[in-house]
Parts: C-alpha cells; sequence; structure tokens
C-alpha cells in the first residue's frame, strides 16, 4: 500500500497535466465553432487581439456567439458556390437597433441553441434568405402586415425570389437607429438600398432636381423613394388607380408653403391643374371608377417621374415654348407653335405672372356681371312695368264697367 502512494505521489505531475488537458479541451468544444459550416477564419480561437469588451446593454448569448462570430474572414458557403459572411462585430453590433435594444441572437435565430449549429438545407444564399424572411414578424406585424399588401410581396407570391424581404432593405445586424442620423442621410441611405433592385430608375432619380439637391446639397426638402412609393405598403406604381392619384401625392410638397416659398415655387400647382380640362377630367375619373385608365396627363407626363430636371436647365425646361411644345404633342400631334402659350405654369394670374391674362380677366370680372346684370335689370324692369300695366288696364276696364252699369240702369 506505502509502495502504490509513492508511485501516485511520484506521478503527481502527469495527473495535473491530463486535468489541465481535459479541461481544455471543454473549453474549445463549448465555445469553437460558428454558426454554419464555414470557410477557416485567419486568426484562429485563441489567438484574439484582445478581450472582448461588451457593451452594458449586450446580452450574455450575443458574446457567446461573438467568441466565434466576430473573428474575421467567416462565411457560409452553399452548394452553388456561392457565399455569405458570418462575421459581425460587436461594434457593428451595438450600434444596430437590435443590438442597442439588448435583443441577443436567439431573437431571431431561434433555431439554433448551441454548437454544432443545424445544418443549412437552403442550396443558394437567395434561398436561404427568403426562408427566413416570415422572421421578423414576431416583433413586426404591422410592417409585416403592410408588407403583404405590397407589390413586393405580390410579386414574391407569384415566386420570384428575387424580389425583396426584409433583410434586403433592413440589416438586422446592423440596421441604426431610427432618428440616430440626420433625415437628409437616412434619405440618402434609403433611396441607395432601393438602387439594389431599381439601379437604372435610381441614376435617373440622381440626375434629377430632386436627386441632386438630395445627393450635392444635403437638403431634406426635396421626396427621396419612399416619400412618393411608401415603405412597406409599396402600391403597384403602373396601375391606373397609382397614375389617378399621383396628382395629390406630387401636391404634398408642391402644395407646402413652409417648402415651396424657399425656393420661390407657385403652391398652387394643384389648384391650377384641377382647374383646367385636364385636371377636371382626371378628378371626375379618380371619383367615378379609379381602376379605369384616361388618357388625360397627369404631373409626370409632363414633368417626367424619377428624372425631373430644373427649370434652368435649357434641354429639359419645359417653362421654355420649345420644349413645351414636344411635351405637349405627344397627346396633341398637330400642336403648333403657339400651342404652349395658353399653359400659365401653375400660377394664378396676378399683376407680377402673367399681368395681360390678370388684367383681361379682372375687366371681364367687371364686364361680365354689369353686363348680365344690366340685362338681368331691364328684363326685370320691363317685366314688372308689363305687371302694372296689365293692372292698371283691368282695373280700368272694371271701372268703365261699372260706370256703363250705372248709366244703363238711370
Amino acid at each position: 500500500m506505502t509502495e502504490k502512494l509513492k508511485r501516485l505521489a511520484s506521478n503527481w505531475r502527469l495527473y495535473v497535466i491530463l486535468i489541465v488537458l481535459l479541461g481544455g479541451m471543454v473549453f474549445l468544444l463549448s465555445t469553437a465553432g460558428t454558426a454554419y459550416a464555414v470557410d477557416s477564419p485567419d486568426q484562429p480561437p485563441g489567438q484574439m487581439d484582445g478581450e472582448i469588451d461588451l457593451a452594458p446593454q449586450t446580452q450574455a448569448g450575443v458574446a457567446d456567439c461573438l467568441a466565434c462570430h466576430s473573428l474575421p474572414n467567416q462565411f457560409l458557403t452553399f452548394p452553388d458556390g456561392e457565399k455569405i459572411s458570418v462575421t459581425i462585430t460587436l461594434d457593428e453590433y451595438n450600434l444596430s437597433i437590435h443590438g442597442a435594444m439588448g435583443f441577443d441572437c436567439q431573437t431571431c435565430h431561434k433555431d439554433i441553441t448551441g454548437f454544432p449549429h443545424p445544418e443549412v438545407q437552403a442550396q443558394n444564399l437567395r434561398e436561404f434568405v427568403v426562408n427566413r424572411e416570415d422572421i421578423c414578424i414576431d416583433c413586426h406585424p404591422a410592417q409585416y402586415s403592410q408588407l403583404k399588401d405590397s407589390i413586393h410581396y405580390t410579386v414574391l407570391s407569384e415566386g420570384n425570389i428575387n424580389a425583396p424581404v426584409c433583410s434586403d432593405c433592413h440589416n438586422p445586424h446592423a440596421r441604426s437607429v431610427l432618428g440616430q442620423n440626420p433625415l437628409q442621410m437616412e434619405m440618402a441611405v434609403t433611396s441607395e438600398i432601393c438602387a439594389s433592385c431599381h439601379n437604372s430608375i435610381y441614376v435617373e432619380y440622381a440626375q434629377s432636381v430632386h436627386g441632386k439637391a438630395l445627393f450635392q446639397q444635403d437638403n431634406p426638402d426635396v421626396p427621396g423613394c419612399t416619400d412618393c412609393h411608401g415603405t412597406h405598403d409599396i402600391a403597384d406604381p403602373t396601375t391606373a388607380m397609382a397614375r389617378l392619384t399621383s396628382p395629390e401625392l406630387c401636391a404634398k410638397c408642391h402644395s407646402n408653403h413652409a417648402i415651396m416659398d424657399k425656393y420661390g415655387l407657385s403652391t398652387d400647382v394643384l389648384s391650377t391643374y384641377l382647374s383646367d380640362f385636364h385636371g377636371k377630367s382626371v378628378f371626375v375619373s379618380e371619383k367615378l371608377d379609379p381602376n379605369q385608365p384616361v388618357p388625360e396627363p397627369v404631373c409626370y407626363d409632363c414633368h417626367g417621374a424619377h428624372r425631373t430636371m430644373e427649370t434652368s436647365n435649357p434641354l429639359f425646361n419645359i417653362q421654355a415654348k420649345e420644349n413645351l411644345l414636344s411635351v405637349c404633342q405627344k397627346c396633341h400631334p398637330d400642336a403648333s407653335i403657339n400651342f404652349p402659350s395658353a399653359w400659365l405654369s401653375h400660377y394664378i394670374p396676378s399683376p407680377s405672372h402673367f399681368p395681360l391674362v390678370y388684367y383681361v380677366q379682372r375687366f371681364y370680372q367687371v364686364f361680365v356681371p354689369t353686363v348680365i346684370g344690366g340685362m338681368a335689370l331691364f328684363v326685370a324692369t320691363d317685366w314688372g312695368r308689363r305687371i302694372w300695366n296689365n293692372a292698371r288696364s283691368k282695373q280700368k276696364e272694371k271701372h268703365e264697367d261699372e260706370d256703363q252699369k250705372d248709366n244703363d240702369e238711370k
């Protein structure tokens, strides 16, 4: 017995080494790996440059996940060869709305509870993204309901997997807190997000008076994509209803005195449009049947939709008669050079805008009531005189009859 104890005592160093090795293996197994089968990072676990400094709002689950997922150059590779980065830095996540609100990874990744992670069934990146599109409904039911009424969801439900889903527009790991950035920055970023699918339209918008003001001057007074098209409940812009209601959409800004007065633009665009034949026809058609196409022009038929140019642009300025004529001839092919002169540029005539029209209008505002009023007065007095004469004539005949009757009795 004594010899056995002596042998154990002499091998105590070996036991300590074995215990340390087993402990290390348990620790590595509990923290190693990534969410999915990924390419090896340049820097393996245990060789990071310093400790992770967790922000107060970061949950413990995030720290566990980021022990691996914060390592650089990690990718999930799909069977078709496509890759997606699964590297998420702590700073990036903490600056996001989800990180700022203290949500941990399992709030969205409910299927991942430990390591190894469940095998990914998607065959490509797009299938992987689309398969996860309903995760957001748990926290954002109102927005998801709006999305189901949008043209994006309609296209997706018809089988087009390239239609955008939530994560295409909102990076769940890096979406900043709403209101954290200046309005013009949010508008610019949102427009650039739309460009990922609608690049040709984005290029037109960037060259327009609205796009130049936003991107080059940081001017928040101009509309961005979502100001006209909405955010989640984006309607089909090619329908008759969208066309008929577009003047009201433009009027939201162009009837706003606080905005238009800064740039010396008329705020009477909607009222002047509705007062002419084009606007009246569109207005009546909208009320009778908003789904019935009409040939009369709306705002963007003359001014353009995304490539609306400034009035000083010599090539696209419809203030210039020759440019306006080409616009009018789209619907009026026989229009002559003087045809556009009837347009008053959405201004109500005044001494400063179209004074000749203003004073002629004022003249007729006095002349026409005077003539019609004079005629009405003449007719009224003529009728009154006739009624008076008829009454006197009857009274005279009555008196004559009475006098004749008295003479006969005598």
